[in-house]
């Protein structure tokens, strides 16, 4: 008999029916199911004048890690009359799962998807403009594209991203909730992402402040290596935070250096049981023979 055409062909002839909401769904689903047949057909509905559907094309692309696509979302990128036309209009359509509101976040989260670095020159310019807005309304769209930069990023977005960390003001108010409204925690946990050393001297200007982003910066420099050391040493031995002292002791005995065990013993003296404890297994993970006979005085 017949044979049943296939879902991909299905749906790429749904890709220019004359109802949006079926070539929205379209798009979607073939992003969904990844096909590279329909990589060109995608790539074209980047020029779509319907902003969801450009959206849901980008949002696919990126999922496919598609390089064929990385030209027309960067130029799409520059083109910022249409980024903002498409910035103000938001995207009032509904978005199912997808946490990125603006079709601006899909077309950055895709390029920091896709994963080359060609992308970095088009993104670090898009992060200088949003970040010159000084807009609210721009403020998940700023997050995306640290995070993207954090996907792809080298020492020179390790740079641009560690001096913008500088600028951001933190709230006045310690306990304020506007911690959440700075795109502090996102830059951080680019530059962990990233991994380049270059950003300890400016992390370590963050392990003192509240909202539990000292203790995320604590971790992030866990992951720029050696040369974290010493900041996390200086945690561990004078922060007032019993919390940021133990996250500092397993944050060292995860970097595995030689150079952490004399610290790391000292804080068995801890006035916190807590941080004692985390100390004993940060220890016990290091597996240091040289650990054992201050374990064995720890527990006297």
């Amino acid at each position: 008999g017949m044979k049943p055409a296939s879902i991909t062909s299905i749906l790429m002839n749904a890709l220019d029916d004359e109802n949006i909401e079926i070539q929205r769904r379209a798009v979607e689903l073939l992003g969904i199911l990844g096909h590279k047949d329909a990589e060109s057909k995608l790539i074209q509905k980047l020029s779509s004048s319907v902003s969801a559907i450009v959206f849901k094309a980008a949002e696919a692309l990126g999922k496919m890690k598609s390089e064929k696509a990385l030209k027309p979302l960067m130029s799409l990128l520059q083109n910022r009359e249409l980024m903002r036309q498409i910035i103000s209009e938001h995207c009032d359509f509904e978005i199912g799962a997808s946490k990125y509101s603006t079709v601006g976040a899909s077309v950055v989260i895709a390029l920091g998807s896709i994963g080359d670095k060609a992308a970095i020159p088009v993104l670090m310019e898009y992060l200088d403009y949003l970040i010159n807005l000084k807009s609210p309304n721009a403020l998940s769209l700023l997050i995306s594209t640290i995070r993207a930069l954090g996907w792809i990023g080298d020492e020179q977005v390790t740079h641009r991203l560690a001096q913008y960390l500088l600028d951001i003001s933190p709230p006045a108010e310690i306990d304020s909730y506007d911690w959440r409204f700075t795109p502090i925690r996102p830059v951080v946990r680019a530059l962990a992402n990233i991994g380049s050393p270059v950003a300890v001297p400016y992390l370590a200007k963050l392990v003192d402040y509240p909202y539990f982003i000292g203790e995320e910066t604590i971790g992030a420099l866990g992951r720029l290596g050696p040369d974290a050391i010493p900041v996390l040493k200086q945690v561990l031995a004078q922060s007032e935070s019993p919390h940021k002292r133990w996250r500092a002791a397993k944050v060292l005995s995860e970097i595995g250096h030689p150079d952490v065990l004399e610290s790391l013993t000292n804080a068995l003296k801890d006035d916190e049981p807590q941080v004692r404890y985390h100390v004993a297994r940060a220890l016990g993970e290091l597996g240091n023979q040289n650990a054992i006979p201050f374990l064995k005085g720890a527990l006297q």
